[in-house]
């Protein structure tokens, strides 16, 4: 739901926000609300929800390996992950062009590619499929799923209930800044955890299409 506070709490996570209040903890001697910018970004970096937010570089390259540089990452290990991905995304022959001269989906993409070219430990992302046509969220949910693979920890922001059937473990719900709800995809969930579920879940019900709304198990958000 719109408003609830999602992107503020990512924002807060990656420490964006000043004022808040409380403690993120994150493994044992993890980051310090006190660290500049580019060193919590080496342990939970947030991808922008607007490419046009984060893109300043000349060219397409630069913007993918900009992230992993700023980082302090191994950029031998960083390009090695850039060539697989933009032969993955077919960015592979824009790399010389300006990141401006592209769509703004394709935008979109480069700033999310550079957060996992980055492969920090934990990886924040607001609403990436928003302007990802359906051949574009297949090839990112490949890749998030080899992120997590290897061992990172996403939490990322949607409205889209089929991407989080392929790729989420769990679902929690906000509504007017409070975490209302936590719902495992072992069990699904049948009734919305929330006062208003979105329109599509309501004439499900309305119509009785069916009763069990997300479970990553049966690949379908409504069954």
């Amino acid at each position: 739901k719109n408003g609830a506070g999602k992107t503020t709490m990512l924002r807060c996570l990656a420490n964006l926000e000043k004022g808040w209040t409380g403690d993120i903890s994150f493994e044992k001697g993890g980051p310090k609300p006190s660290l500049p910018l580019h060193k919590w970004a080496a342990h939970v970096l947030y991808s922008f929800q607007n490419p046009d937010d984060q893109l300043f570089l000349p060219t397409v390259k630069e913007e993918l390996l900009e992230t992993a540089r700023r980082t302090g990452k191994d950029m031998d290990e960083a390009k090695k992950r850039m060539d697989t991905l933009v032969e993955r995304f077919a960015l592979a022959r824009r790399l010389e062009e300006s990141p401006l001269n592209l769509s703004y989906p394709l935008r979109r993409i480069v700033t999310i590619l550079s957060s996992f070219i980055a492969a920090p430990p934990v990886l924040l992302l607001d609403e990436p499929t928003a302007v990802l046509d359906l051949k574009n969220t297949r090839l990112l949910i490949e890749t998030i799923i080899e992120y997590r693979a290897s061992g990172g920890i996403m939490l990322l922001i949607t409205h889209d209930y089929e991407f989080l059937s392929e790729i989420a473990d769990d679902i929690v719900f906000l509504e007017d800044g409070k975490l209302v709800s936590k719902v495992s995809h072992e069990v699904g969930f049948e009734i919305w955890p929330i006062t208003e579920a979105p329109i599509l879940f309501q004439l499900v019900s309305k119509f009785g299409l069916g009763n069990t709304i997300w479970s990553r198990g049966d690949r379908k958000s409504v069954v």
